[in-house]
């Protein structure tokens, strides 16, 4: 069998308690499979932590599993050992799956392990492949060959990074409602270094003030986190809690100085920044679906513009932010947007009934994440 992983997958392991955002809270729920219901219905200790009619672990109130002690460790491998843990738990942040007769293994950017190995890659993230080469299926499935030019696009350095999501951005809705033949015709236009040139240059001839994209960008922050789940991580994730919801008079002269000083900070992240796009459209594209392939583009725009304005605000609010800070914004939004689909949607809904969800709006997230990084 033919695999192929993201390059840094064997290096990664689980840092427990000394974890500054644990995997072990702020999800929907730890689903269980029937097999591991079974076992833990028979232990009197784990049944009672058990939700028997959604399959589950339970949650306390504030989005921590039941089994997380104050400590960042999980109660069930202290007293039974490693081999206890349920396939999700063991597993995660590490994704495995087939597509088209690959078996394809990444790392889930809702853990601040994985962004700071994210963090570390110097060089644009390699994939590797192990085995006997890529089936038929596999090399001439539209999804994939999509995916790989979405990919190559994230990778191409030579073109700011806002510039290449929003390239990306109009060329997986130039493929919408296309047959297949339209659709090809559509992926050799734009996997064009010389169209990708020449359409991102125009970018540059479309002027948006400062106040403008702030206001757009806030406007979305209070929509993204507005939601009675999303409310319950709040307060465990500085500056969000503080800033959704409210309506803020902005100095303008200060957030120029803010974004100065959060591009400062940000350019050592920058590769990370690539990274985290490149993890999302490889683990999200998975079918040809025009709705898929399209939403993991918007939730890789949301999740950076969304955690890049959170750091904004912490500037703002004239806070030092502090590394462990920023990975676990940004694994917050990669849960609430990336992994927490139900919310997500949730998001995206209130968005499309309010009718700002359009092209023109996500030039101007794209723009923002322009001024914040």
């Amino acid at each position: 069998m033919s695999e192929i992983k993201i390059s840094i997958f064997d290096e990664f392991f689980c840092i427990a308690d000394k974890c500054s955002y644990s995997c072990c809270r702020d999800w929907n729920k730890i689903g269980l499979l029937d097999d591991e219901m079974k076992i833990y219905l028979e232990e009197p200790y784990i049944a009672k932590g058990i939700d028997v009619t959604e399959k589950k672990f339970k949650f306390k109130e504030d989005n921590r599993c039941t089994f997380l002690n104050n400590s960042g460790l999980c109660k069930l491998v202290l007293k039974y050992g490693g081999d206890i843990l349920c396939h999700t738990c063991s597993t995660y942040p590490r994704i495995i799956r087939m597509n088209h007769g690959v078996k394809e293994f990444t790392l889930g950017n809702g853990c601040p392990k994985v962004l700071d190995m994210l963090a570390k890659a110097d060089v644009p993230l390699p994939f590797l492949l192990e085995g006997e080469g890529f089936t038929e299926e596999y090399l001439n499935s539209i999804d994939t060959v999509i995916r790989d030019i979405i990919i190559d696009i994230l990778q191409c350095r030579d073109f700011p990074l806002w510039k290449r999501i929003y390239f990306i951005y109009s060329f997986v809705n130039a493929l919408i409602n296309k047959i297949e033949d339209e659709q090809l015709a559509v992926m050799g236009e734009y996997n064009s270094y010389d169209y990708i040139a020449r359409l991102t240059k125009n970018y540059d001839t479309i002027e948006i003030d400062f106040e403008t994209i702030i206001k757009k960008l806030h406007y979305f922050f209070n929509y993204v986190n507005n939601s009675e789940e999303n409310k319950k991580r709040m307060p465990y994730i500085k500056y969000i809690d503080k800033y959704c919801n409210k309506e803020i008079n902005f100095d303008m002269k200060k957030i120029e100085l803010k974004l100065t000083e959060l591009n400062e900070y940000m350019a050592d992240y920058e590769n990370m920044l690539e990274n985290i796009c490149v993890n999302i459209v490889f683990r999200g594209i998975t079918s040809s679906k025009q709705e898929v392939i399209l939403n993991t583009v918007i939730a890789m725009i949301m999740t950076l513009t969304m955690s890049l304005y959170t750091l904004f605000l912490i500037k703002y609010d004239e806070k030092i932010i502090e590394e462990n800070d920023m990975y676990n914004i940004f694994s917050y939004y990669s849960r609430i947007i990336e992994n927490n689909t139900i919310n997500y949607k949730e998001s995206l809904d209130r968005i499309m009934e309010n009718g700002i969800f359009s092209k023109g709006d996500f030039f101007i997230l794209c723009k923002g994440l322009d001024i914040l990084s």
